[in-house]
């Protein structure tokens, strides 16, 4: 891979946030409504829901369970309870499938999240600091 950063324009789509400021009211009524919309055909599929990596490795993709915690194609805050839509062009849906990968650089890392690469250093440093700190003395 060449040294080329790519610009926002190369690095395709953006993701849409739905709703920034989601109250926790909100968010309960919204999570209520769809709890709501659960039909018993809809809680059979849910129990066939993948429970273990074994068990979705060889899945569709991309991967139909976009409330799984490894799925990159919703992320909810939730602290906030903004809800952001990754676009549709993205390949990977599963952050699993990437790790199975091996390496990534920053910039595929950057492509996925939809932030820049500089970001994603800014979030490596500080991901290894809090492990750092994290980890017993000897």
């Amino acid at each position: 891979m060449s040294s080329h950063h790519l610009s926002r324009a190369e690095l395709g789509p953006a993701s849409r946030v739905i709703d920034r400021k989601l109250s926790r009211p909100d968010l309960n009524a919204l999570r209520a409504e769809t709890a709501a919309l659960v039909t018993p055909e809809v809680a059979a599929a849910m129990a066939d829901r993948p429970r273990t990596r074994g068990d979705c490795v060889d899945g569709p993709r991309p991967c139909p369970w976009a409330s799984c915690r490894h799925s990159l194609l919703v992320d909810i805050n939730p602290v906030t309870g903004s809800v952001k839509l990754m676009p549709e062009s993205l390949t990977d849906s599963c952050s699993l499938d990437i790790a199975d990968r091996g390496g990534v650089t920053l910039e595929e890392v950057g492509q996925l999240t939809n932030v820049t690469r500089e970001r994603i250093r800014q979030i490596e440093v500080r991901a290894l600091r809090l492990l750092k700190a994290r980890m017993p003395r000897w």
